[in-house]
């Protein structure tokens, strides 16, 4: 099957240089970039659904670089550096500015996780729209095993913000604050906020 995916293409030639490609060893399965990165650590194989689950973890992959690589380059674009995040921490119900050891170069932030308090963990997400539209904005977590989640619009919750307004995703009721994780296997991790906005309505459930 040559195209298994709308996300993906099947490579026939073998001088085609591939982004991705999968090792199946010993009932394992393995995938690695074009430079040989190890990107999915050895994942079991299962009997008569092996192409799902491997196909699966390739459009996890797919989807995720796309996202992270989306930005406007519409000339012109009204929108195009008006609109700007900041994270701040959820203390009960008030958000408060994060310390200045928090921030670094690029625009990344470090961020503690306590595991003995997830109150301690949980964000908002303020987002402020400098432009002249008023814009729908859909904020998405981009995890490190490739995973997306949408944090924001939930259902029915699709809401404009105004030119010149900020939304503060946690703080109102019924919306979900951000809360950061850190597997017990891991050290640290690197995961990534995207926020797409649209001038009209639109579903992007898809993308997670």
């Amino acid at each position: 099957q040559c195209n298994p995916s709308p996300y993906l293409a099947v490579l026939t030639d073998p001088d085609q240089p591939a982004q991705l490609c999968v090792m199946a060893t010993k009932g394992q399965y393995e995938i690695y970039n074009a430079t040989g990165e190890l990107l999915v650590r050895p994942e079991e194989l299962r009997d008569g659904n092996d192409i799902a689950v491997v196909i699966g973890s390739l459009e996890s992959i797919a989807r995720y670089r796309a996202i992270l690589e989306l930005t406007n380059r519409e000339g012109g674009s009204r929108l195009a550096g008006n609109i700007s995040v900041t994270l701040r921490l959820l203390v009960g119900s008030k958000a408060e500015d994060l310390p200045r050891d928090t921030f670094n170069s690029g625009g990344e932030l470090t961020l503690p996780f306590d595991a003995e308090s997830r109150e301690n963990n949980y964000y908002v997400v303020a987002i402020t729209n400098h432009s002249s539209l008023a814009v729908y904005p859909h904020v998405l977590l981009l995890n490190p095993d490739y995973s997306i989640y949408l944090l924001y619009p939930q259902i029915n919750e699709q809401n404009a913000i105004a030119p010149n307004y900020t939304l503060s995703i946690g703080l109102d009721r019924g919306q979900q604050p951000l809360e950061i994780y850190l597997p017990e296997d891991l050290g640290s991790s690197r995961d990534y906020l995207k926020v797409i906005a649209t001038t009209q309505p639109a579903d992007l459930s898809n993308l997670a």
